[in-house]
């Protein structure tokens, strides 16, 4: 098992699921969130089907993105200090990728995602049928009960993959522990 450290921060308390903003986030790169909003343009219904009523747009060049997808407002933030990006995190209901959902778990963003609880959409389906990082493909049921069970196990997973767990497995390995 490999680490998968947050590049925003790993916070020690999340806020219960169900008082975050009815937002979902898409941050990273301009490539990414392009081909985020080009498959989401396909899935449109499950925006609304998770009662999201606002996407946080976040990361530079954000006037590439849309200003709607259907009835949902996309916010554009820019480039955000991790503190910030940690903050519109913490307040999501439901982050996207476009990144193969076999390969969640060598996502960087998704880490992100992981540590703050919130869970992804992953827009592309998985080929293999094993996904080892808990996440929501495209086409699955999203109402509050499942995105929250998915918010607990993706924090749970994370802790299993953050920076110490690595760090204490690789010294377990050295036979370096205390």
């Amino acid at each position: 098992r490999l680490a998968m450290p947050s590049t925003v921060g790993e916070p020690v308390a999340l806020p219960a699921w169900r008082q975050r903003r009815a937002m979902a986030i898409v941050f990273g790169g301009p490539g990414n969130r392009a081909s985020v909003y080009r498959a989401l343009s396909r899935f449109q219904g499950s925006l609304s089907e998770a009662g999201i009523e606002v996407i946080a747009d976040v990361g530079p060049d954000s006037n590439l993105a849309p200003r709607r997808m259907g009835k949902v407002s996309i916010e554009p933030r820019g480039e955000l200090p991790a503190a910030e990006l940690a903050a519109v995190l913490l307040e999501s209901r439901l982050g996207f990728s476009a990144y193969p959902a076999d390969f969640l778990g060598k996502s960087t963003a998704f880490g992100g995602l992981a540590a703050h609880g919130v869970p992804c959409l992953s827009l592309r389906k998985a080929a293999i049928t094993a996904i080892e990082a808990p996440c929501l493909q495209a086409g699955t049921t999203l109402d509050d009960a499942r995105l929250e069970a998915v918010s607990l196990a993706v924090r749970s997973w994370y802790g299993e993959h953050d920076l110490a767990a690595h760090v204490d497995a690789t010294l377990a390995a050295l036979d370096l522990t205390p």
